[in-house]
């Protein structure tokens, strides 16, 4: 009975013992910040706070954040909205499912004309308190720099040293904006652009910079979104703004901000590169500083050195589709297509937003038709679950294309224009126009070339049509055409691929036109070097190298192009690369692999229209 009664006496003493110590917090693991309480009746104060607690947060390598992202997509897969609020209760719940450690939970209530803000660190699991702090605020306008000295506070109390925190504490109001309305416009910018998309946010980070003409990170926020919406001007505008802001962000955005100069307005590689393996030294659990630098690598066609950051960010973050993604381009890239393929099921399976998913579906639904690989049907009938009606056309088409069945290519494009007439976009009509006389035009040549020399002829054209009409006129050897078109080929915008690459084809081939072959190759081989995975443009450098009678440099060039189809997918350019190489091999004597390169091609079109003029010139040759 004495022993007995020392072993309860025991158990229980080491129960009161857990119950009575805090939770231990260590170096780097991730929390989980939820919204604000907020009971002042002041709306202002929702997302404002949260942004304030995440920003200040994020420039510390102490704690990792856990990404808004895997957030939305745990939401997904609860069957609840993406929008909803996140209670004290349900970021408890999301912290757990997403493998994190705590909670960052906050509240601001009212006390006569001043307010009362208290910040603590749950852990997720017990809801035991891990750090806590209460301050008060005099004013609306002293809010956010109490916020911070509660944030310092509890960083002090979940361990982070005394040096970190010195190297490491930019007040929020420098950090961010000392306008609270500026920094909730910041925020709601942030949740819709989850929810909703690059286009629904903008306008919310340009109301806060209209609210702080000051506000850095509203600045590179919007230099991101307008690149990734097309307005490159306006991106390099918004980043060398938020650049020459740059002293007012704490130290990860400032590398952030430095790494988006040197990406969109210097057009500087190297810095870029720098910049981004100094955040991966400075904050090793940032796996977005990782997947970045993957992306970086991805852009100058190192595709190895790409999938080890990929997969290093996969291994920080193993829930994140994104870098999965990533990694599965990059084996695609690399001709490794099983991984690829297997890789792109790892990403789905992570169940990305669904933009990414139907991506990928697409992706990898057209390489395994392209490869003729057994598993397309099923892998087309995956894509046709997540794709509307025009999305999904748009990839048959392309593949129709590929396939020399250009009577069906022509009866999608049809297809789409039904679809296009019901929508808003005026332009959009003309835009498969133009797509469909392009792409005829250079495949099949005909009637289709005088309306392509029509359509060279409307005033309105974007600049992009421009390019790209003068490029295929090159093609089908109008060149009368071109040299009109060329000075508004040169108003082109370089750092735009859809504009640069037609453009330089259009001066690369009008010069070969002229005998200019040398200069006609020099300026295709520098913007090769500049954008090498544009790796379809060395058919085009084949053929000025052909005229110049480089043989053999065509040769090689061709060649380079015919491996292309992984990389730029099944471009018009890689299978008349297929053509032109056994087209001169045949004229060289290499008769064998003449009838290689055609036999391929034959496979290819297989179920190609009877009169594809390609088709009907590789069986005349083989």
């Amino acid at each position: 009975l004495g022993l007995a009664a020392i072993a309860v006496l025991a158990v229980a003493g080491f129960f009161f013992w857990r119950s009575t110590t805090a939770p231990t917090f260590v170096e780097r693991d991730s929390i989980l910040i939820a919204d604000f309480a907020n009971t002042t009746g002041d709306p202002v104060f929702d997302d404002a706070l949260k942004q304030a607690v995440s920003v200040q947060l994020q420039q510390t390598p102490f704690v990792t954040l856990v990404p808004d992202q895997s957030v939305q997509r745990t939401l997904r897969l609860m069957a609840r909205p993406v929008d909803e609020p996140l209670t004290s209760a349900l970021a408890r719940d999301l912290c757990q499912r997403v493998g994190a450690k705590a909670t960052v939970e906050g509240s601001i209530a009212p006390l006569g004309s001043s307010y009362v803000i208290a910040i603590g660190v749950h852990n997720c699991e017990t809801g035991a308190s891990i750090a806590q702090t209460q301050v008060q605020a005099a004013s609306k306008e002293e809010v956010l720099t109490q916020v911070g000295a509660a944030l310092t506070s509890l960083r002090k109390g979940l361990g982070e040293s005394l040096a970190s925190i010195q190297k490491y504490d930019v007040p929020i109001t420098e950090a961010t904006t000392a306008s609270i309305e500026a920094l909730k416009a910041y925020g709601e910018a942030g949740r819709l652009r989850q929810t909703r998309g690059d286009e629904a946010a903008i306008p919310y980070y340009e109301k806060a910079i209209q609210l702080d003409p000051d506000f850095a990170l509203a600045y590179a926020k919007l230099g991101v979104l307008s690149s990734n919406v097309g307005r490159l001007e306006q991106a390099r505008t918004h980043t060398q703004k938020a650049y020459d802001l740059r002293d007012r962000v704490s130290e990860y955005e400032r590398l952030y901000i430095t790494w988006s100069h040197a990406t969109r307005v210097l057009n500087d590689p190297a810095l870029a590169r720098t910049t981004l393996e100094m955040m991966t030294t400075a904050y090793p659990r940032d796996f977005t500083a990782r997947n970045n630098l993957g992306v970086l690598l991805m852009g100058q066609a190192r595709y190895e050195a790409a999938l080890t950051e990929y997969l290093a960010a996969a291994g920080i973050a193993p829930g994140e589709p994104l870098p999965l993604s990533n990694a599965a381009y990059a084996l695609l890239f690399l001709g490794r297509y099983d991984e690829g393929i297997a890789m792109i099921g790892r990403a789905l399976a992570a169940r990305p937003n669904p933009s990414l998913a139907l991506s990928l579906a697409l992706l990898r639904w057209v390489a395994a038709a392209v490869r003729g690989d057994a598993r397309a049907d099923e892998y087309e009938t995956a894509a046709r679950q997540l794709a509307t009606p025009t999305q999904f056309m748009f990839a048959e088409s392309n593949l129709a294309a590929w396939e020399g069945r250009l009577k069906d290519y022509s009866a999608i494009l049809e297809q789409l224009r039904v679809q296009v007439r019901a929508s808003p976009d005026a332009g959009a009509l003309q835009g498969l126009d133009a797509a469909e006389t392009i792409t005829m035009a250079v495949l099949q040549r005909g009637p289709w070339v005088n309306r392509l020399k029509a359509l060279a002829s409307l005033p309105d054209l974007p600049p992009q049509g421009v390019s790209q009409i003068a490029a295929a006129l090159a093609i089908v050897g109008e060149f009368d055409t071109v040299r009109r078109l060329l000075p508004r080929v040169a108003r082109s915008d370089m750092d735009d691929p859809q504009q640069a690459q037609p453009a330089v084809v259009s001066r690369a081939l009008a010069a070969a036109a002229e005998g200019r072959t040398s200069d006609a190759a020099t300026l295709l081989e520098t913007y090769i070097a500049k954008a090498p995975r544009a790796m379809d443009l060395h058919y085009y450098l084949g053929l000025v190298r052909e005229r110049g009678g480089l043989l053999e440099e065509a040769i090689a060039s061709y060649t380079v192009a015919t491996t292309a189809v992984n990389i730029v997918g099944p471009s018009p350019a890689v299978m008349s690369a297929k053509l032109a190489l056994g087209l001169l091999l045949k004229k060289t004597g290499d008769t064998a692999g003449a009838n290689a390169q055609f036999d391929d091609l034959l496979k290819q079109w297989s179920k190609a229209d009877a009169d594809f003029e390609m088709l009907r010139t590789v069986k005349a040759n083989r």
